[in-house]
């Protein structure tokens, strides 16, 4: 595997994360999942965006969110690190660890998120 992530940011200082990025309005956040320069500001340029995550509620009662794996693992493999927020979504700290080794096919989603919304549109049909 190339590891461009490296090869990117040579001169230039910093190293790839994996980290949100705020978009919306005051009362209607949006974030975007991206892999970014870790100088970079937090809304700032990032290199790919690896997914989203809506985390008001919807008229069901779930929480949206959605990840490209594939990519995802590429940057992990790559040597990127997950900020906090990242690896609470994944489902628990250190949860990239096993991505890196090529663990399972699907990663653990917090519980906060599927388990709400699952049991909210369970709920709403006949």
């Amino acid at each position: 595997m190339v590891q461009l992530g490296s090869r990117l940011l040579r001169g230039r200082g910093g190293h790839v994360v994996i980290r949100f990025a705020l978009g919306g309005c005051t009362n209607r956040p949006f974030f975007r999942i991206v892999a970014a320069n870790s100088r970079r500001a937090r809304d700032g340029k990032y290199l790919e965006q690896l997914g989203c995550l809506d985390p008001l509620p919807n008229a069901h009662g779930e929480k949206v969110a959605g990840l490209n794996l594939e990519r995802l693992r590429y940057w992990l493999g790559c040597g990127a690190q997950l900020s906090r927020p990242a690896e609470k979504l994944l489902g628990r700290p250190g949860a990239g660890a096993g991505l890196r080794a090529g663990g399972p096919g699907s990663l653990p989603l917090s519980p906060r998120l599927t388990g709400q919304g699952w049991r909210g549109s369970c709920r709403s049909t006949p």
